[in-house]
């Protein structure tokens, strides 16, 4: 199995053993430190998806936001099962889709997981999403374009996709302001 890293200004190439996942939240990610950075990783199935979430999740600090964008299956709710791991929060992780807000305590943060595929932009504003945005512990969202562009507060934005018709996905990391420029920062120091 075969891992691209590739960042705003450098690649690599590492390859793994097949039965390993890799850990990603003990290699330093290829980032300059300013809102420009990108970080791209190429997950081969949901094992890499949620082993990059469970990074982000042990260096996430309380009010940091996450937008997860990505069409239908392409690993959003995988991703915040690793979050969930990297906050040590030992609840299992489900997709909000139905319930829209689940909450998960217990952890070193809580993780607050908001789902808006099934809302219209007045519905989303209606569920209090502001005050999750702005509470003491991680936020993450899927379908956060259902929100006014005013919600977009600073953080990381992730957008999976899919590569051909495989499990492989194609992962990107965006910073959004200084709180997501310093996030990227800690996970590459990680």
């Amino acid at each position: 199995m075969s891992l691209c890293l590739c960042g705003s200004t450098r690649s690599n190439h590492t390859s793994y053993s097949h039965d390993k996942i890799p850990a990603w939240h003990k290699e330093p990610l290829p980032i300059s430190g300013n809102s420009n950075s990108v970080i791209e990783r190429i997950a081969q199935n949901a094992d890499e998806t949620r082993a990059l979430g469970e990074a982000l999740g042990r260096m996430a600090q309380p009010g940091d936001v996450l937008w997860l964008h990505g069409d239908l299956g392409a690993g959003k709710t995988e991703m915040t099962k690793g979050i969930a791991v990297g906050l040590a929060s030992g609840s299992p992780v489900s997709s909000p889709s139905f319930a829209l807000i689940h909450e998960y305590h217990g952890g070193r943060l809580p993780l607050y997981h908001i789902d808006l595929y099934r809302l219209e932009t007045e519905a989303s504003l209606d569920l209090g999403v502001e005050d999750y945005l702005e509470g003491e512990g991680l936020t993450v969202i899927e379908w956060g374009e259902r929100l006014p562009q005013s919600f977009f507060t600073d953080g990381i934005d992730v957008h999976l996709s899919y590569i051909g018709t495989t499990d492989t996905r194609r992962i990107t990391l965006q910073p959004r302001g200084p709180r997501g420029v310093a996030w990227m920062e800690r996970l590459g120091g990680a």
